[in-house]
């Protein structure tokens, strides 16, 4: 009987010590999504500040609209926006798709100046093409970027 009392005791700590192992286990892997939460959460929010930087700066006539649209359209997938809300802003896509066939970096540098001027005028079509689209989407994607 008393050999029973002890095997009962054995498996009860046993089963007590698993319990706890996989207790600390769950409470660690819930530390690390509370962890991974915050870190997209930041990422969201530096985006977020980026993107209404940029469409400020554009507004201002601080960049070019070319320019601001590149960035904005790259920086929109990590905003932590939906996809009705990511189709509103559609236009910074279209104009960075339109303008994507200019050089750019390393590759303009190595451009004639004949070139440059060619891609500019197209650049500046495309831009005041697309402007009236563009300035009344970025006024809100401003606005919603800071609630």
């Amino acid at each position: 009987m008393v050999f029973l009392f002890i095997v009962a005791g054995a498996i009860i700590a046993v089963l007590t010590g698993i319990a706890i192992y996989y207790h600390v286990l769950l409470r660690r892997q819930r530390q690390k999504e509370i962890e991974l939460a915050a870190d997209i959460a930041r990422a969201q929010e530096r985006a977020r500040n980026s993107i209404r930087v940029l469409a400020s700066a554009m507004l201002e006539g601080q960049v070019t609209y070319t320019e601001a649209s590149i960035r904005i359209s790259v920086l929109l997938s990590g905003a932590g926006l939906d996809e009705t809300e990511l189709a509103d802003y559609s236009v910074f896509g279209q104009l960075a798709a339109a303008t994507a066939h200019i050089p750019i970096l390393d590759a303009w540098k190595a451009l004639p100046k004949k070139e440059k001027r060619a891609y500019d005028v197209e650049r500046e079509k495309l831009e005041a093409k697309y402007k009236d689209f563009i300035d009344p989407v970025a006024s809100r994607l401003i606005a919603r970027l800071s609630d």
